[in-house]
């Protein structure tokens, strides 16, 4: 009995800090037209980490932490030009200096970078603009407002429209 007593005593700070470490999860709503929209991710900081490290240009991300990032949908939407029947599906990005790739995929339900596997899943991709944020944002932020979907991060800010069909 006592040795299990000090054993949990020693690990107690151990499971706090690991606690900590963890990214929290989000979940937002937002509507653009006549369609409600939530998205459900992990955030992430950057912890005086390198943005470009944590998002790495022209490769796969998954945007944010643990299980993949999902858009849900009431209606069927047009995100950029790529049209999204009503569901719910896995988002990643390839992010870049002047534009990103959103990438849709109909697996929703991913662990981390499974897209590699899921790929032949893919609904399509859309173009994102991209913009320098004045005051950078130390947690991974995305929202749905005035009719766009906005990744925001560091000093970034990616983009883009979203109508209902």
């Amino acid at each position: 009995m006592r040795t299990l007593l000090t054993l949990a005593l020693l690990t107690a700070p151990l499971a706090l800090q690991l606690e900590a470490q963890r990214s929290p999860h989000e979940t937002v709503t937002g509507t653009a037209g006549s369609a409600k929209i939530t998205l459900t991710y992990g955030r992430p900081s950057l912890k005086n980490r390198d943005q470009a490290t944590m998002m790495p240009a022209g490769e796969v991300w998954r945007i944010g932490a643990d299980a993949a990032t999902t858009l849900t949908s009431d209606k069927d939407l047009m995100i950029g030009s790529l049209s999204v029947p009503a569901g719910t599906y896995a988002l990643f990005a390839v992010p870049g200096e002047k534009t990103w790739k959103l990438i849709v995929n109909k697996t929703a339900k991913q662990w981390g970078l499974d897209h590699e596997t899921n790929k032949a899943t893919d609904l399509g991709q859309a173009t994102m603009a991209v913009t320098k944020l004045a005051k950078p944002v130390e947690q991974l932020t995305l929202a749905i407002a005035d009719s766009k979907l906005k990744i925001m991060w560091g000093t970034t800010e990616a983009s883009v429209k979203i109508t209902t069909k």
